[in-house]
């Protein structure tokens, strides 16, 4: 009964708005009060203080010593528990530390020593400089068309040039959620219709890792006959592709995800003028009327690089068969999308949702 007693009276105890209780050789360990006071003297590392007066943080613990408090808030004790945290209550990291997002490691930020990335945590675009740096622009040169910016036709020679034999279709901007750029071929047999960028600002370089990425979809007139094409090129002849099933030019420097005539598989190759690597695997069976994404990611190792390809035919990324590519020798390249009409003769038309490209200066 004598604890029962001391319950009650403890449960109809009044005290005053402040109060520091059990007083230790290191310091008193609880209180409350209106006002949370740092530098303070007397509490013991670890003490718990409760803030009356507070609408947002309201639970503070000593992260200082007996001689001079620092009271940090739990739930920032709780967010950086797995972090060495200073006295000023600011996370440290360390090279290739990172923070994740997702329950499934979706997202990571990392701080790899040079320069702050950015994106999923696996896949091609893994590792890529993070947009959200302050010096992403001197980090990455960027090269990328969401199709939005209200030019007609899309060549007007401000981003793109047209890629044709002179009577073909006519390339414009469509309505569409996201932005549409339509690359349309005329209704003749390898009729062939491309966008370029105006100049050749990419090159595989040592050490200078690359990503590329574009989405898009052809509702083929003749299902099979519609070739198309997306990647990097130096040379644009026809557009960057041979005529009938033929695939890619001859000799090239570049990397080219394609889908040719007579086939819906998707395709992947590196190429240093005449020597190519041709992926023995295709990436995957394109589907007509389906938005689609291809991708690459060059690692920049030096003397020989490998190029990872990806495809996303409408159920998540797909990695393809690796190819390498030997640096020596090669030009720098364009930013190419093209496709090219079958022997049906039928017009095809190539809907581009956006192509983007970003490579470490």
């Amino acid at each position: 009964m004598p604890g029962h007693k001391l319950q009650r009276n403890l449960e109809q105890v009044k005290m005053d708005s402040a109060g520091a209780y059990f007083n230790t050789p290191e310091g008193k360990i609880f209180g409350h009060g209106k006002t949370v006071g740092n530098g303070v003297q007397g509490w013991a590392p670890g003490a718990h203080f409760i803030d009356t007066d507070s609408s947002s943080a309201q639970a503070y613990r000593n992260a200082g010593s007996k001689t001079s408090s620092i009271w940090v808030a739990e739930h920032t004790i709780r967010a950086l528990e797995e972090l060495s945290v200073g006295s000023t209550g600011f996370a440290s990291f360390a090279d290739n530390a990172y923070i994740e997002f997702g329950s499934g490691n979706d997202v990571v930020l990392k701080w790899n020593g040079t320069y702050l990335e950015g994106g999923p945590a696996t896949g091609f675009w893994a590792g890529a400089p993070s947009p959200a740096a302050a010096d992403y622009m001197s980090v990455a040169h960027v090269f990328e068309d969401d199709f939005n910016q209200g030019r007609a036709p899309i060549d007007a020679n401000l981003t793109w040039h047209e890629e044709d034999d002179g009577g073909t279709g006519t390339n414009a901007l469509a309505d569409g959620a996201g932005g549409i750029a339509n690359v349309i071929t005329a209704a003749a047999d390898n009729d062939y219709h491309a966008i370029s960028s105006l100049h050749e600002t990419f090159l595989f370089l040592a050490t200078k890792k690359l990503w590329f990425e574009a989405r898009f979809k052809v509702a083929e007139a003749t299902t099979n006959e519609s070739a198309w094409w997306f990647g990097l090129t130096d040379t644009l002849t026809t557009g960057g592709i041979q005529a009938n099933n033929a695939g890619p030019l001859a000799s090239y420097d570049g990397a080219l995800i394609w889908k040719d005539e007579g086939t819906m598989t998707v395709d992947f190759e590196t190429s240093n003028a005449g020597t190519q690597a041709t992926a023995a695997a295709s990436l995957g069976t394109f589907v007509t009327n389906t938005w689609t994404r291809v991708g690459f990611y060059f690692d920049g190792t030096a003397t020989t690089s490998i190029i990872y390809p990806y495809v996303d035919v409408g159920a998540g990324w797909v990695a393809g068969e690796t190819e390498a590519i030997t640096l020596a020798g090669l030009e720098e390249m364009h930013v190419v999308a093209g496709i090219k009409a079958g022997p049906t003769a039928a017009a095809e038309t190539l809907q581009i949702d956006f192509i983007k490209c970003v490579q470490l200066r």
